[in-house]
């Protein structure tokens, strides 16, 4: 047993940096969904998909270009989205939906920036991070799973 977590140990240890972003990430949407209302973290996975896209239609721009071009157009959508979907939702998010939808998004952030864009000459992925998201099946999973954690416990 202590041999399975000296491996798990040094494992995280040298891909530390992929597994920081990632729990970043996941707590920034959990604490997101806990302090602001259910509308509200609705529109922000759910602006992340037309950000990406538009973000295709812009392959030639560097890789900074591409992250700075993201985060405005993401930041645009959210803005739109939040007058339209979170205008009369004001239901506080429970925290096991919260982390539900943390761990989704999370997931779904960690395919945008592993697979849709890539990060090249910002970041240098690790190797089993770049061999996990290479596969379809994790892409498909993490671009479906948010829309299935938004319907979880759609209404009360």
């Amino acid at each position: 047993m202590s041999a399975y977590l000296h491996n798990f140990g040094s494992f995280i240890s040298i891909h530390s940096s992929d597994f920081i972003f990632i729990i970043v990430v996941v707590v920034v949407f959990f604490l997101y969904g806990i302090f602001f209302s259910r509308g509200r973290m609705i529109s922000l996975l759910i602006s992340l998909y037309p950000a990406a896209l538009i973000l295709l239609k812009f392959p030639n721009a560097n890789r900074f270009s591409q992250v700075f071009l993201f985060i405005i157009i993401f930041a645009a959508l959210n803005f739109i989205l939040n007058r339209v979907i979170a205008q009369h939702s004001y239901e506080k998010v429970k925290w096991i939906e919260s982390l539900l939808l943390a761990l989704s998004g999370g997931l779904l952030v960690a395919v945008l920036f592993y697979t849709i864009l890539p990060l090249g000459n910002l970041y240098r992925l690790s190797r089993p991070f770049v061999s996990f998201f290479g596969s379809p099946w994790v892409v498909f999973t993490g671009l479906s799973l948010p829309f299935i954690a938004l319907l979880y416990k759609h209404k009360d």
